[in-house]
This record gives structure tokens, sequence and C-alpha cells, in this order.
């Protein structure tokens, strides 16, 4: 194998890594945007129940589809996961005030990937010229 072909080779094997590594990245994105979401939809959902001032029938979701119907009184606290399985109940300013922390930490985040994805982005382009000029 000449110096060129492993030159090139090497090209090549540098260029997969970094499409794996964007993917990985996308992947990442992709489940911070969705936690994001689902963060936005916890505020917007006690700051509805959070105002009820007499009881209500709600459906409670148990998962794949299937409900229990029940009732929701006046919501003065919320149970919050804080970590490792474990949840406590907190007053709602408390949980309004978790959930904004968590939602920016997870907006710091993706700005952090969406640098990075930039960096993997540049570095193939630039390898990809790399491989053209080796083939030529």
């Amino acid at each position: 194998m000449s110096e060129k072909e492993k030159e090139l080779q090497k090209l090549i094997v540098e260029y997969q890594l970094l499409q794996a590594a964007l993917e990985e990245t996308e992947k990442k994105e992709k489940e911070i945007l969705q936690g994001k979401a689902e963060i936005e939809l916890a505020c917007e959902t006690i700051s509805q129940i959070s105002g009820l001032e007499e009881e209500r029938e709600i459906l409670i979701p148990l998962g794949a589809g299937n409900y229990v119907s029940g009732y929701l009184k006046q919501v003065n606290s919320v149970f919050v996961n804080i970590g490792a399985g474990v949840v406590v109940e907190k007053d709602v300013e408390k949980v309004e005030k978790i959930l904004e922390e968590r939602k920016k930490n997870l907006e710091e985040a993706l700005k952090k990937l969406e640098k990075e994805k930039t960096k993997i982005t540049e570095k193939l382009e630039e390898i990809a010229r790399k491989i053209e000029q080796e083939r030529v």
C-alpha cells in the first residue's frame, strides 16, 4: 500500500469516526429537547391546576394509553423527583423554581451541544476536502 493510499485510508477512518460522533451528538440533542418539552408541559400543567378552587374530575394516565378516573382537589403542593428515585413533596412555587432551573440547565447543555456539532461539522468538511485532494 502506497503512502498516499495509507493517508487516504486514515482520512476515511477519521471521517467515519466523526460521523458517528455527530450522530451521537444529535441523539443527545434530541433527548435534551424531549426533556425540555416535558419540563415545559409540567410547568404549564402545574400553573393550570394550581389555580383550581374546586374539586375536578380528571383522567389519570397509567401508561400505554390507559387511564383511570379520579378527582383533583386544591393543589398546594406537588411531588417532585429530586434524583436517585427519591420523590419529595414541595409547594408549587418551589417546584416551579426547580423546573425552571432544570430547564435552564438543559438549555445550557443544548448550547454546548450546538458548539460541539459545529466543530464536528467543520472538521468533517475539512476531512472531506482532504479526501477529495488525495483521490486526485
